[in-house]
């Protein structure tokens, strides 16, 4: 009743939802009990937690289920990209915290490039055209898109030096089509691309990384050549 009394403005139906989840606990996600522990660890480091756990999951007991088929290699897990680029949404175009927290949310879960463009446009319709800072957050998603696609699971960006990385399992190698074509490149120009590793994590270096674009363009030139699979 307090917290219905506390929270009695329009819109405050997310308010009174996590505090629900403080009072009674988020329970057992992945079960039957309807009560659990969430109020020690706070909310946001459960869904960590619990991410964590359904990742581990896809790695070992589900792993054939949820294993996606792309040209004869498989890739389970998101890329992740990790850069000293200026990317956001400044609070001069979206002033409030929780509204730019819920449309980072929203980006992150589009499914792919498909619907970037129509988030884009809705953004642009509410909020105006967007800063740079924001025009390079959106179209960075396609970094991360096209590191997954080719089982890169990080991609770095800093210091205008990209740097690609590779999962360090014992039964992963990188993809055909994408090494054969950064091999070229490594030929072709061998001050500018490298290729290292590291306690077995292998990695593709590129110097002279600018722009968002620059680095869309590359990873799709590394692309290009994806080995179709064939019907016997």
């Amino acid at each position: 009743m307090q917290a219905l009394e506390q929270f009695s403005d329009l819109g405050s139906g997310f308010k009174i939802a996590l505090r629900d989840l403080e009072i009674r606990g988020a329970g057992d996600l992945l079960g039957a009990e309807q009560s659990g522990f969430i109020n020690d660890l706070g909310f946001e480091t459960y869904q960590k937690l619990l991410a964590e756990a359904v990742e581990e999951l896809k790695q070992s007991d589900f792993k054939e289920l949820y294993q996606e088929q792309r040209g004869g290699w498989t890739q389970t897990r998101e890329c992740q990209l990790d850069t000293d680029w200026e990317l956001l949404l400044p609070d001069t175009y979206v002033n409030s915290v929780e509204e730019r927290l819920r449309i980072y949310r929203e980006l992150d879960a589009l499914p792919g490039p498909e619907s970037l463009e129509t988030y884009r446009l809705g953004l642009v319709d509410r909020f105006g055209t967007l800063p740079p800072a924001a025009e390079n957050m959106l179209q960075s998603l396609h970094i991360r898109w096209l590191g997954q696609s080719m089982g890169m699971d990080k991609i770095r960006i800093k210091s205008n030096k990209l740097m690609a990385y590779f999962p360090d399992d014992g039964d992963f190698s990188i993809p055909e089509h994408v090494l054969g074509q950064f091999l070229e490149d490594l030929q072709s120009n061998s001050k500018r691309f490298q290729m290292k590793q590291k306690d077995r994590r292998n990695y593709l270096v590129v110097d002279g990384v600018y722009k968002v674009s620059e680095a869309i363009e590359l990873l799709q030139h590394w692309d290009h050549k994806k080995v179709k699979d064939t019907i016997a």
